[in-house]
């Protein structure tokens, strides 16, 4: 009977693959994906897939800790000296494969698009694959960077400028709040000035002859 190949990967053939990577220490992958292939509780794995396997969630010197704030910024830093090219960055990174910093550095990108769309208005959020979105300059200096927590300080004021910002827009949409906000503003400059200039005193108290009284 045909085996048919699944991706999806069972505890069991996990076990399987550890034992026989085990016992063949030269890792011939194609030898390897036989042996699976010939038992019976597994499924048909291919070379290729027995290797991503190891290489990418198996293999004991792969470093599972999340990611810190500082490998973020490394891991921005190279991306902008090599580009998508993910074998030569992860030598930077220890117990890191290539794999899992792609698909790190993608997901830190999606999260900031996420984050950016979220309090931007309708025409101005950003659309697209992200693959095309970091090729633009524009795009690359907006997306491209750690990510901010909600609870971050620089986080908070943003969205406190931004929530002054439309205050004052609704504000100003509204006539009465015009004549409010011009009187107001006349009488705190008048009051300044005040400061400054020796007061002006009225027509009639200069020519009090030439002034009629009603």
């Amino acid at each position: 009977m045909v085996k048919r190949s699944v991706k999806h990967w069972e505890q069991k053939e996990d076990e399987l693959l550890k034992h026989l990577i085990e016992i063949n220490e030269s890792k011939k992958w194609n030898h390897i994906s036989e042996m699976m292939n010939s038992d019976d509780s597994a499924n048909y794995k291919s070379p290729k897939q027995c290797r991503d396997r190891w290489v990418n969630h198996l293999d004991p010197k792969l470093n599972q800790t999340p990611w810190t704030d500082e490998e973020e910024a490394f891991l921005i830093e190279k991306h902008k000296n090599f580009g998508c090219k993910w074998s030569i960055i992860s030598k930077f990174f220890q117990g890191r494969s290539a794999n899992s910093i792609k698909n790190h550095f993608y997901s830190l990108i999606r999260k900031n698009l996420r984050r950016y769309n979220k309090y931007h208005a309708l025409g101005k959020r950003i659309s697209g694959k992200v693959s095309n979105l970091i090729k633009s300059p524009k795009y690359y200096k907006l997306l491209v960077k750690p990510t901010l927590p909600k609870t971050h300080k620089s986080f908070k004021e943003v969205l406190k400028n931004e929530e002054e910002c439309s205050e004052a827009k609704e504000v100003l949409n509204e006539p009465k709040n015009l004549n409010l906000l011009w009187t107001k503003g006349f009488i705190e400059r008048n009051e300044i000035l005040s400061q400054f200039q020796e007061p002006v005193l009225p027509c009639y108290w200069l020519f009090p002859l030439s002034y009629h009284y009603n």
